[in-house]
């Protein structure tokens, strides 16, 4: 575990050791089972990066952790019905932030290019 924490990569958040005394692996994202919403995951992701920063120059400072926490807790959820897949889905943004962008978003999210219109959204 030291080992883990003192050798991390930049932009790393996790390592898997398998075997004492083995080879680590890195990873700079959260693992495929984690059930988040691709951008809050990315959010967290950089955030993460940033705590384990181990060049102390790049260090997150408590400001700058309360500011990125409190702009993550500022997005609000909306969630949202994909009729195409019949899978429900959560996505988070900005309060102010547009509906043709979040429409944007979700399709990105869920890698459709085509322009049919297949969402049935609704809020919490």
């Amino acid at each position: 575990m030291v080992q883990i924490l003192s050798s991390i990569p930049p932009r790393h958040i996790s390592g898997i050791q398998l075997a004492p005394k083995g080879e680590i692996e890195w990873s700079k994202n959260l693992p495929g089972w984690c059930r988040l919403s691709p951008n809050l995951k990315d959010m967290l992701e950089s955030l993460l990066a940033r705590l384990f920063e181990t060049n102390e120059k790049k260090l997150m400072k408590h400001g700058e952790f309360f500011d990125e926490v409190d702009k993550i807790l500022s997005f609000v959820p909306i969630y949202y019905l994909n009729l195409k897949r019949l899978t429900s889905t959560c996505t988070y943004i900005h309060k102010d932030q547009p509906i043709n962008k979040l429409i944007d978003q979700i399709r990105q999210e869920n890698g459709d290019d085509d322009n049919v219109e297949y969402f049935c959204l609704f809020q919490k």
